[in-house]
């Protein structure tokens, strides 16, 4: 894999109530949306500890229109999946460069995904501080979830 791809990307703010300066403490979630395969359209996300290992992985059935909404709802869960484990300092890493440009931007939305847009805003406003960045799908664990034979994949 190229250099360009290894090298961490910055998270780009996204919401949350506290200072507008990255904490130095963010836990990391990674999403992923599977669509019409023949296990059925899901959706996946892995909630980091602070020292970077997983400590939830949650793998759940959906019914969608597109991969497209597949990967926003993916990333709704992946948001509320943290806020549930009470975590402030939210850094969400996805493989979809359009979720990220929209929830940047708030621009080139469909309605279907503006309920989506929407949740995602509401959400992180129950952070101090929520950001995404994007990350190569070779690197997004969570996509790893959904290979059933894999289960223990992570490392």
């Amino acid at each position: 894999m190229s250099r360009l791809l290894r090298q961490q990307l910055p998270f780009y703010r996204i919401g949350g109530t506290g200072t507008a300066s990255r904490p130095s403490t963010l836990y990391r979630v990674q999403t992923a949306g599977s669509f019409g395969n023949r296990k059925g359209n899901r959706i996946a996300a892995i909630l980091y500890e602070a020292n970077h290992h997983p400590e939830t992985r949650i793998l759940l059935p959906i019914k969608s229109a597109s991969y497209t909404e597949t990967e926003w709802a993916s990333f709704t869960l992946g948001l509320a999946l943290a806020i549930q484990h009470k975590r402030s300092h939210v850094a969400i890493e996805t493989s979809n460069l359009s979720i990220m440009h929209t929830l940047i931007f708030h621009q080139n939305f469909c309605s279907r995904q503006h309920h989506y847009f929407h949740e995602i805003m509401r959400l992180s406003k129950e952070t101090e501080w929520a950001g995404v960045r994007w990350i190569p799908r070779a690197l997004n664990r969570a996509d790893d979830l959904f290979h059933a034979d894999k289960k223990n994949r992570l490392t």
